[in-house]
C-alpha cells in the first residue's frame, strides 16, 4: 500500500448539533456526525457507516448587531367594567 493512497469515499453530514456552554471564550457545541463510506483500491468491497461525536469551542470574533422584534399586543375592550 502507498503512502496516501485513497481507500474509502464517502458523504456525510452533522445529524445534530447541541449548544453545551455558552462562556465568555466562546460557544461550545456538542455535535454527531454520520457518513456513508465505500470501500476503494484494496479495501474495495468494505462499505460501512461512520459515526464521529465531538466537541468544538467556536470563539467569539467580535462585536455584531441584533435585532429583537417583540410583537405588540395590541386590544379593544368594550366593557371595562369586568376588569374593574
Amino acid at each position: 500500500m502507498v503512502i496516501g493512497e485513497q481507500l474509502w469515499v464517502g458523504e456525510g453530514k452533522p445529524q445534530i448539533m447541541i449548544v453545551q456552554d455558552v462562556g465568555s471564550d466562546g460557544v461550545a457545541v456538542e455535535f454527531t456526525w454520520y457518513g456513508e463510506v465505500k470501500g476503494t483500491g484494496k479495501a474495495k468491497g468494505i462499505d460501512g457507516g461512520i459515526v464521529f461525536t465531538g466537541r468544538k469551542l467556536a470563539p467569539f470574533s467580535g462585536f455584531g448587531k441584533a435585532r429583537v422584534v417583540v410583537p405588540k399586543l395590541v386590544c379593544e375592550v368594550s366593557d371595562a367594567s369586568r376588569f374593574a
